[in-house]
């Protein structure tokens, strides 16, 4: 709390990112901070507003409605995918036990945010392994989340490029997938200095991933290239069309989603 009355009272600080992949992790832990900021936010010159990532399924209306009054605006949730398999790999250890108790979890927790005027800002992942296509009347994993999306409406979403790195567990579950069995000879010693992309550009999907510049993104390496010649070079016309797929229907649900050109163009110089 010393740090937050320097910033706050002497430095006149009005906002404040709480950078923590889970600052719910510790509800007891965030229910007293809750209660520190209520308590000092007596004073009106201890007036700020703050924000962070959670994980939705951790969150209650007695939390969210306790961390709204303490100074909370938005909450950023890592949704990941609706695809039931695909979530279950990425989420590993921590995948909820009950898909569809978990699901309805995160309805709840989208309706609270609206009712009591906390913004919700939704992360979500592309070219996770076990995604699949829409085939005829068949609904895809994008058809899916763009429906549970639409249906939670979040104040915006953001998406990244699924990024693996050597000897992640993720990479096991690429392999096990029909027809990316090929992805088994892809991480070899040398396998960073097989970039071939234009400069930069690996730099920049890297910060819109959100995981460095030394992840490989599995599903959207060029399969032909790869084998014939060993390098690495990745299909950005497929990770545009990919993510356009997201982009329209959401835009006209009234969800903020930025433009893959534009996504590029800003992680040039991130903040």
């Amino acid at each position: 709390m010393g740090e937050l009355d320097y910033l706050i009272l002497d430095k006149k600080i009005q906002r404040i990112y709480f950078e923590d992949d889970i600052f719910n992790a510790d509800r007891k832990r965030l229910n007293e901070f809750c209660d520190r900021l209520i308590e000092k936010r007596q004073n009106p010159d201890f007036n700020f507003t703050w924000h962070c990532e959670c994980r939705v399924d951790l969150l209650s209306r007695e939390l969210l409605e306790k961390m709204k009054k303490a100074g909370c605006t938005d909450v950023f949730l890592g949704l990941e995918t609706f695809e039931k398999d695909a979530l279950q790999a990425v989420k590993g250890g921590s995948a909820p036990k009950n898909y569809e108790k978990y699901v309805s979890t995160v309805r709840q927790v989208f309706a609270i945010c609206h009712e009591i005027g906390i913004k919700t800002l939704a992360a979500m992942m592309m070219g996770l392994p076990y995604e699949k296509e829409g085939i005829q009347e068949q609904e895809g994993t994008i058809e899916k989340n763009i429906k549970l999306l639409q249906e939670l409406h979040p104040d915006r979403v953001y998406f990244s490029f699924t990024c693996v790195y050597p000897g992640a567990p993720l990479f096991k579950d690429y392999k096990k997938e029909q027809g990316y069995e090929w992805l088994s000879n892809i991480f070899t010693e040398d396998i960073y200095e097989r970039y071939t992309e234009e400069p930069g550009v690996t730099a920049k999907l890297g910060i819109i991933a959100g995981h460095g510049v030394r992840g490989i993104k599995p599903r959207y390496v060029k399969k032909d290239v790869f084998l014939t010649t060993g390098k690495i070079e990745y299909d950005f016309e497929k990770m545009k069309a990919d993510y356009e797929k997201y982009r329209e229907p959401l835009q006209e649900a009234g969800i903020e989603v930025g433009t893959f050109g534009t996504e590029l163009e800003n992680s040039e110089n991130p903040e």
